[in-house]
């Protein structure tokens, strides 16, 4: 009898530039299940069960997610796109699997009260383009940054910065990330934190506890692509990942 294989539960519409190099490292893994609005097209090679439903919207999510979840002894979830984070996050919780707590997830997926928690809590932010977008693994509150890369304008281009650690504003920008994910209470994810530097100083553009859109760039411009989905799915396990294949 083949021995059951940990099911991933995929949640969203994932652009296909952003995920089909990802997809097929994960089904190794993974026994890959997708949560999405339609039939699965480019996704189905590596997707083994799919379930319709609108997932911006609680009720229909929490149902198919039942659905899935209850036909196998261990299962875990994470989001491809930014509609899906918070009922994502409200129905794993009720559901009792891991993901961003439900608060977390809606503050990020509100600029304006992402901003304002961040600036009560004392971290510096700013409206405007990203232009430096920092990827972390975040293990029980400690965040550990793992790729670093330049933003062009809108994020049309991307380009990875290598030795960040040697920029004059990488103390900056590694204080507050740090101060950003304490300040909303992120405790287990793989995040990204935009930022734009003003003479040196960084600030808080935007921070999102999930893989989502930014993701593509990610991929796009720097080997720290596949380690950080690994690791997501990972903490979703509630295992700790490998990291050793990152430079500190």
């Amino acid at each position: 009898m083949t021995p059951e294989r940990p099911r991933l539960i995929l949640v969203g519409n994932g652009r296909k530039e952003d995920w089909e190099r990802v997809l097929p490292d994960l089904a190794e893994r993974y026994e890959l299940s997708l949560i999405s609005g339609g039939y699965p097209t480019w996704e189905a090679a590596w997707v083994e069960k799919h379930r319709v439903a609108d997932t911006g919207q609680y009720a229909s999510l929490f149902t198919a997610l039942c659905d899935l979840r209850g036909e196998v002894s261990v299962a875990a979830v994470f989001s491809l796109d930014s509609r899906s984070v918070a009922p994502l996050a409200e129905a794993a919780r009720k559901l009792r699997i891991r993901d961003v707590a439900a608060f977390a997830a809606e503050l990020c997926a509100d600029p304006a009260l992402l901003r304002a928690k961040l600036v009560e809590s004392g971290v510096h932010t700013a409206d405007g383009d990203t232009e430096v977008l920092v990827s972390s693994v975040v293990l029980d509150g400690a965040v550990r940054p793992v790729s670093v890369v330049r933003s062009g304008p809108g994020g049309s281009s991307v380009s990875p910065v290598e030795g960040w650690h040697a920029e004059e504003w990488s103390g900056s920008v590694s204080s507050l990330v740090e101060a950003a994910h304490r300040a909303i209470g992120v405790d287990w994810a793989v995040t990204a934190t935009g930022l734009r530097l003003d003479g040196g100083t960084a600030r808080i553009t935007t921070l999102e506890p999930w893989l989502g859109e930014r993701f593509g760039t990610v991929v796009a411009a720097s080997a720290a692509g596949l380690v950080l989905a690994r690791a997501a799915a990972a903490i979703a396990f509630e295992q700790l990942p490998d990291l050793s294949g990152i430079a500190d």
